[in-house]
């Protein structure tokens, strides 16, 4: 599988970004999941994988599309009077907790999987 990293496709495995970590270089991949619910809308989860500092972490967004529509909004609204009366601690968490309205945690940690198998290198070749 390949993963898009800015206009160019490359496939990467786990040693280079095992490497790459230890090294200290600061990176980000990208991963989307697009789910088609029964009613024609569509959810896309987007998993970005980040390394600053010597630490590894996931970042989550999740985005909904109505039926026949073309623009994909988040989970929640970034203008709203309560979203910016909150702190940034309670900005994240407000966000992580948005985006369980639209998917499960089932659904999420499949999208997550699916990336993680996706960087770990094909013995088979």
């Amino acid at each position: 599988m390949t993963l898009k990293t800015g206009m160019l496709a490359c496939p990467l495995n786990l040693f280079v970004i095992f490497f790459i970590i230890f090294e200290g270089i600061s990176m980000k991949l990208k991963y989307e999941k697009i789910i088609r619910r029964e009613d024609g809308s569509r959810v896309r989860i987007e998993i970005e994988l980040r390394n600053d500092h010597r630490s590894l972490e996931y970042i989550t967004a999740v985005f909904t599309c109505k039926k026949r529509k073309r623009t994909w909004k988040p989970t929640y609204d970034r203008d709203g009077y309560h979203y910016r009366g909150l702190g940034m601690d309670e900005r994240h968490e407000f966000a992580y907790d948005s985006q369980f309205l639209v998917i499960s945690k089932e659904e999420l940690l499949e999208a997550k999987t699916e990336y993680w198998e996706s960087l770990r290198p094909s013995l088979a070749r």
